[in-house]
């Protein structure tokens, strides 16, 4: 009337992990004969989003011949520690003063990719923030894009803008030559 013997202990692996992650194979033991036991589980989701992070029960069951079944619970706990990456980094520009005022050049998020998640990451809109420099026409522009898994794991890449001077201003009126006499009052 008792069913077999055995346990399951709980884990938690890296999400990295979850794919190549193995069931475990319990040792059953029998009162009356250890011929014609079986076992088996189910997986029940009890939090999270898999397979970036999450809590499961993994439910063992286990039956003798004679139909006697225990039951075991294994909890599994996946988590993301790894933030997301990011390719195709916008490269450190520098451009003339007057080309801010008309975004004459382009302002390109990075690619973010996450480990665990095939989710797009969340982010990305760029943040702007300017420094002025020694000169009136001349300042920094750091464009900060932020990018989330869904675990809550950030990622952060600052593009630098370096805005420069180099026209030299022009005359908008010149005076026409004149010829004075030097007796001729001014």
């Amino acid at each position: 009337t008792v069913g077999p013997v055995f346990s399951v202990e709980d884990t938690s692996l890296i999400c990295d992990n979850w794919a190549a992650f193995e069931p475990i194979t319990p040792e059953l033991m029998d009162g009356c004969s250890d011929e014609g036991l079986t076992w088996g589980f189910e997986d029940e989701l009890v939090s999270g989003v898999m397979p970036a992070s999450f809590v499961l029960n993994r439910i063992y069951s286990a039956s003798d011949a004679c139909g006697n079944v225990t039951l075991d619970t294994m909890v599994i706990t996946v988590i993301d520690t790894t933030p997301p990456t990011l390719t195709q980094l916008p490269n450190d520009t520098i451009i003339l003063c007057d080309q801010w005022d008309t975004l004459s050049f382009p302002v390109l998020p990075p690619m973010c990719m996450d480990n665990c998640d095939t989710t797009e990451c969340e982010g990305g809109d760029p943040v702007f923030d300017t420094i002025p420099g020694d000169c009136a026409g001349e300042f920094l522009i750091l464009i900060t894009f932020q990018f989330n898994d869904g675990s809550g794991n950030t990622v952060t890449y600052t593009q630098t803008v370096m805005a420069v001077d180099t026209i030299a201003p022009e005359f908008t009126y010149v005076p026409v030559d004149t010829a004075l006499n030097c007796t001729e009052p001014w």
